[in-house]
């Protein structure tokens, strides 16, 4: 508990609706994804790419882009 049990019990009274919780995860994907986009046409990068399979034998493709940001 960061802010102390007053400023607790204030955060726990405040009413989100799940689609304003939603809203807002979907921006904030949308401005990673737009930023991602832009560093990669500037930046140098390495990519790894690598597959698999589920238990349900379902195929997973997994990727991991690794760069620096200075």
């Amino acid at each position: 508990m960061v802010l102390g049990k007053k400023s607790d019990k204030e955060v726990k009274g405040v009413r989100i609706r799940n689609n304003t919780v939603g809203r807002r995860i979907d921006e904030m994907s949308e401005d990673n994804e737009i930023q991602l986009v832009e560093k990669r046409k500037t930046k140098r990068f390495s990519l790894h790419m690598d597959k698999s399979t589920s238990r349900g034998s379902e195929a997973i493709v997994i990727t991991h882009v690794r760069y620096i940001d200075k």
